[in-house]
């Protein structure tokens, strides 16, 4: 259409519509009883952070160090709060060191500077955001084809007609009765989702070890600790596809330390005098033995996997797959509590500690961060923890 034909049309129209604005709506209000106030009051956000980010705790010397700026920072700049990140040094303390007592004095001394200054802290300390390091995925099972159960940590394929749910699980039981129609046996699941966790991480951390918890039971009626009749087999898989490494669990392994079983699921199975690595992969790219041989960056392309294979020997009931990196393993082992108490106990109660914090979390460390904020709140419930979820670590 002609655009000066368009714009005559247009001003046609509009013109009617200006006539009665004009007729009827720009006049002096003279009655304003219509008009009604709002009832809401205005106050100050709560706990409203304003965070300047200083220097790491070994720069002291530096002339950015925190402790020479504080009246900056809250006088002519007008920040609230300080957040500093700590990786370890000599004079405020290393990772795998109990903290000594002057180590405790100048970190105690740092933070009622800070207060002094009507300041807050926010704590990197390296007992605590190097544990948040570790990971842990749980794949759980899922309908047949499901690609959004937890998140898409899940199985896509499962044996048929074994999804079910057991005191209070969704679980896979695998049947042997009734006599004339028992489950086949065969793959009891497989096809993990989303396999890229264990090898995506920029700095290598997920090369090291990786170990596997398949959380399952059987019956207390078909335990007996020296049976070697099989249950399941976990068949590992590479990035390119290949089979690593494959572990029967037997019958036996079921049995604790006193070589006792109760129909309780459990996840850690008893290998002791059998000769193995059992249920431990290497995350290495360099030896066809790693899970990330093959790895050629394109993280789409990855075949990683942990197969259940049943026997058909002795009903199951497969709950799910944990895994965790050699940090997560020993964390959820209780290893690095004393870690988290020798923290929380002689700094959660400083008056300008607002919060301990860990940097640049990515969704396979949540557990391990749900696991430290559970034991701080153990040790002392004033303790807070802070954290972000970032990409940045992941390609």
């Amino acid at each position: 259409m002609n655009k000066k034909i368009l714009q005559k049309i247009v001003l046609a129209l509009a013109l009617p519509v200006l006539y009665v604005l004009l007729a009827t709506g720009f006049h002096t209000v003279s009655d304003k009883s219509f008009i009604k106030a709002s009832g809401a009051m205005v106050t100050e956000a709560k706990d409203f952070l304003n965070i300047i980010f200083n220097v790491k705790y070994e720069g002291v010397p530096e002339q950015n160090w925190v402790e020479r700026n504080l009246d900056m920072y809250g006088d002519s700049l007008n920040y609230n709060t300080i957040q500093i990140y700590d990786e370890g040094s000599d004079r405020f303390g290393t990772f795998d060191v109990p903290l000594t007592s002057t180590q405790i004095d100048n970190v105690e001394h740092l933070m009622t500077d800070i207060g002094d200054r009507d300041l807050k802290g926010i704590y990197s300390r390296t007992k605590i955001f190097r544990l948040a390091e570790g990971q842990r995925l749980e794949y759980e099972v899922s309908p047949n084809g499901s690609t959004t159960i937890n998140d898409g940590f899940c199985y896509q394929n499962v044996m048929y007609n074994t999804y079910t749910t057991d005191t209070g699980r969704t679980v896979l039981h695998a049947k042997t009765w009734p006599a004339e129609f028992p489950d086949s046996p065969g793959l009891l699941c497989n096809g993990i989702y989303e396999n890229m966790q264990h090898s995506d991480f920029i700095n290598g951390k997920d090369r090291g070890d990786w170990f596997l918890k398949p959380m399952m039971r059987i019956n207390q009626s078909d335990f007996n600790s020296t049976s070697s009749t099989p249950v399941v087999a976990i068949v590992t898989q590479n990035f390119e596809g290949t089979k690593i490494d494959s572990v029967i669990i037997k019958i036996k392994n079921f049995r604790d330390d006193n070589g006792n079983y109760n129909g309780s699921y459990k996840e850690v199975f008893n290998f002791t005098g059998e000769i193995g690595n059992f249920l431990v992969i290497s995350g290495r790219s360099d030896t066809t033995g790693g899970l990330n041989h093959g790895n050629n960056g394109d993280l789409e392309s990855s075949k990683i996997d942990f197969k259940v294979y049943w026997f058909g020997q002795v009903d199951v009931w497969f709950d799910k797959m944990t895994v965790d990196d050699d940090f997560g393993d020993r964390l959820f082992g209780g290893d690095f509590d004393d870690e988290i108490f020798d923290e929380v106990s002689h700094f959660t109660d400083e008056p300008s500690n607002y919060s301990f914090y860990c940097d640049e979390a990515v969704y396979s460390q949540i557990p391990c961060l749900e696991y430290i904020k559970n034991k701080m709140l153990e040790y002392n419930p004033d303790s807070k923890l802070s954290f972000v979820m970032s990409n940045s670590q992941n390609r």
